[in-house]
């Protein structure tokens, strides 16, 4: 679980949760500028959809099938700006998953470390949340990954990767996909 979740330490935390209030803020005001100013500008962005595939069963005719979509910082922000603009009102809330804040076995909140270009190690943490989202025409419920830097040079966290997947499809339950939810899923 150490290779696959990382460590997390209690020390960056409260940053952290002052960063999400933040993001979460920005979503409720439509504040696209706030958000895109969070993300790194080669950040990787996959968003996902249920959609309807057709089965060609008669008693059947669709089955329920998420779909994801990689975006760049630009596809996503011009994509928000789109649903700000469809919802006259927003109401995006995060939690700590249940069971001590432990989802698949890892924490909501996990570190590791990279080397960069001059040999520093910089902390990444990974953000595990259950994203709600509302709104004047749409609303949803999912898994929601953040995958933060601390620059070296002080500053405040940016985010390199954003991940949702549904929590249910038709009724049934589904567990976050490791490999876009954890930071073992991100070549580190």
């Amino acid at each position: 679980d150490i290779d696959r979740c990382g460590v997390g330490d209690v020390e960056n935390e409260h940053i952290i949760k002052k960063q999400l209030e933040q993001f979460r803020t920005a979503y409720n005001q439509k504040d696209a500028q706030t958000i895109e100013a969070m993300f790194s500008d080669d950040a990787l962005i996959i968003t996902g959809k249920v959609v309807q595939r057709k089965t060609g069963n008669e008693m059947f005719p669709t089955q329920p099938k998420v779909e994801y979509t990689r975006q760049t910082k630009q596809q996503y922000i011009s994509n928000l700006k789109k649903a700000f603009a469809r919802n006259k009102w927003i109401d995006v809330k995060f939690d700590i998953p249940e069971n001590g804040g432990t989802i698949k076995g890892c924490k909501w909140l996990t570190r590791t470390t990279k080397r960069d270009e001059n040999g520093n190690l910089l902390p990444f943490y990974g953000v595990r949340l259950i994203q709600t989202w509302k709104s004047s025409n749409y609303s949803d419920k999912g898994y929601l990954f953040l995958l933060w830097e601390f620059p070296k040079n002080g500053g405040d966290p940016i985010i390199h990767v954003r991940t949702w997947q549904p929590e249910e499809v038709n009724g049934v339950h589904q567990e976050p996909d490791d490999d876009i939810s954890t930071l073992g899923g991100f070549n580190l």
